[in-house]
């Protein structure tokens, strides 16, 4: 009922265990979007779904890697003239 899928929207991995099917690919279909717009900006960009703050799931895209707290995914990304992998499916 209503609390179950109330519980699966606090964070990411309780989402993807409990959400409906429905609206996991409303999710993923909207970062998909969003991420590719950001990519057309040629400007780095981090996404996550840090929410210490709120106890609700939410996708962040920053300039700057202002949540991400494990070192190596703090750093920019190579210069666009260096060779990149494009990401699957997009």
């Amino acid at each position: 009922g209503q609390p179950q899928q109330l519980d699966a929207n606090t964070h990411l991995g309780a989402f993807a265990e409990g959400a409906p099917a429905a609206t996991r690919d409303a999710l993923w279909r909207a970062v998909g979007k969003a991420a590719r717009e950001a990519a057309a900006k040629s400007e780095p960009t981090w996404i996550s779904t840090e929410g210490t703050g709120v106890p609700w799931l939410h996708v962040r895209f920053d300039r700057r890697p202002k949540y991400f707290h494990h070192e190596p995914f703090r750093r920019r990304p190579p210069k666009p003239d260096a060779p990149r992998r494009r990401m699957a499916g997009i």
